[in-house]
């Protein structure tokens, strides 16, 4: 059962990333506004899956464009966030996800499952 309480931060979580994604804020705002230590894995996910969108190493803005699978993964990430649904996806930290891509395992490949953070397309 997804955790309401947890959940709650989920607006907090989509206006963080419509602001970052939007040129509003940049990484290190972005970090320091998004929810990440609720407890609510789908939360912390996704905020694993954005750092795909940013270089850590230097502030900036993310100026775009977003490729259309990107975006449909984004549009997926903010209906997520409004949903009841529990994230059921395996969770991966980055040096885990790129041992097991490097080993070949079959992971979560967001532009392959094009209906993720969703684990089932039912679930849209």
């Amino acid at each position: 059962m997804v955790n309401r309480d947890a959940r709650e931060a989920a607006e907090a979580a989509e206006i963080a990333i419509r602001n970052f994604l939007g040129g509003k804020i940049d990484n290190d705002e972005f970090e320091s506004q998004y929810p990440a230590q609720t407890g609510d894995l789908g939360l912390l996910a996704i905020e694993n899956v954005l750092w795909f969108f940013y270089d850590d190493f230097k502030v900036e803005r993310f100026t775009g464009p977003i490729l259309p699978e990107a975006q449909a993964m984004v549009d997926h990430i903010y209906l997520f966030l409004l949903s009841n649904c529990e994230y059921e996806y395996i969770q991966y930290k980055f040096f885990r996800l790129r041992q097991d891509l490097d080993a070949g395992k079959n992971v979560l490949d967001p532009v392959r499952d094009n209906f993720w953070s969703f684990a089932r397309t039912s679930d849209l």
